[in-house]
């Protein structure tokens, strides 16, 4: 991540992730970085719909903050721009699965326990790209 931003302080913490004030390695704009841990199928799906909301709004609100890019971890120490209006085909599956951050299931549950595990869970995404047309009409 050094090569694209560098961070320079923690600016604060929330319930979803970190948030720090760093600047663009190239042109030395001021940004800022939020760090969102994705360790559960719920969580990527509320940084989703909070993804989806910021480049929805950004160029029509007043409130919200413009978003540059998203990095997605591949690995350790690896980043990975994650391109507008196109998910990761590995990270759609884990959440359809109900699993994130490279956690396999177990091969010894039993179907029984994983159906229960699902149904408590509920992973889904949601395609909210017509949702506010949907309403005006």
């Amino acid at each position: 991540m050094e090569e694209l931003y560098t961070l320079e302080r923690e600016v604060g913490r929330g319930s979803y992730g970190v948030v720090f004030e760093g600047h663009m390695s190239r042109t030395g704009h001021r940004v800022a970085i939020k760090r969102l841990p994705c360790s559960n199928p719920e969580s990527v799906e509320l940084y989703l719909q909070e993804l989806w909301a910021m480049r929805a709004t950004a160029k029509t609100h007043v409130n919200v903050i413009a978003l540059h890019s998203c990095l997605l971890q591949t690995g350790p120490g690896t980043l990975k721009p994650l391109n507008p209006g196109k998910l990761p085909l590995r990270l759609v599956e884990s959440v359809l699965k109900g699993r994130v951050g490279g956690a396999q299931q177990d091969q010894d549950r039993t179907v029984k326990s994983f159906n229960l595990r699902r149904t408590n869970s509920a992973p889904r995404l949601q395609d909210k790209t017509n949702t506010t047309q949907a309403r005006a009409k």
